[in-house]
This record gives C-alpha cells, sequence and structure tokens, in this order.
C-alpha cells in the first residue's frame, strides 16, 4: 500500500496542473503551434526546391557539352616544329567550330 504523504501529494499535483493559469498554458501551446508551422513550411519549401532540382537536373546531358572525336595518323616533326593529324569526327549533335591543341614537352 502507498503511503498517505504520497497520495496527498499526487492529489496535489494534479490539482496544481488543473488549477495552472491559462495564460501560461496558452504560451505552452502557441509556442508549440508555431514551432510546427514552421517546420511543415520548411518541409513544403524542401520538396518545390527538391523537384525544381530535380527536372532541372534531368535536362542535361554531357551530350551538350562534348563531341566524339579520334585523332588519326599523329606526325610530329621536331625540325620545324610542327605536328600534323588527321581529326575525325564521330556520329553526334552539335556544331564543331575549331579545334585547340596544347603541346608540351614535359
Amino acid at each position: 500500500m502507498l503511503g498517505k504523504n504520497f497520495k496527498q501529494n499526487i492529489y496535489k499535483c494534479i490539482l496544481f496542473i488543473v488549477n495552472m493559469k491559462k495564460k501560461g498554458l496558452s504560451t505552452v501551446v502557441t509556442t508549440l503551434i508555431i514551432i510546427l508551422l514552421v517546420l511543415v513550411a520548411i518541409g513544403i519549401i524542401w520538396v518545390v526546391i527538391s523537384n525544381v532540382i530535380t527536372q532541372g537536373s534531368e535536362q542535361i546531358f554531357l551530350d551538350k557539352f562534348t563531341m566524339d572525336l579520334d585523332l588519326k595518323n599523329v606526325n610530329a616533326n621536331n625540325g620545324s616544329n610542327t605536328v600534323t593529324m588527321d581529326v575525325k569526327r564521330n556520329a553526334g549533335k552539335g556544331d564543331l567550330y575549331g579545334l585547340k591543341f596544347i603541346f608540351n614537352d614535359g
């Protein structure tokens, strides 16, 4: 059996909780509602941004930035410092406007 003081203390705690000021209780509830609304707003914003990023990244392909080229018959003449080569463009989209080659002897 529980002691008489224990039962009285439980009863006092229950009365205290029931008789709390409404102002304090409404402040706690208001704070919780604001926190909940902020979390929901963050979730909605995240879903929208995530969809925009996903849809935008699906439209980017590596083919837009690269071409398939082959180098054939590369000849270097050290005496005249010239290089000759044949460049073959393989199938693919895009226009080829020019090529730049960088040579390094190191």
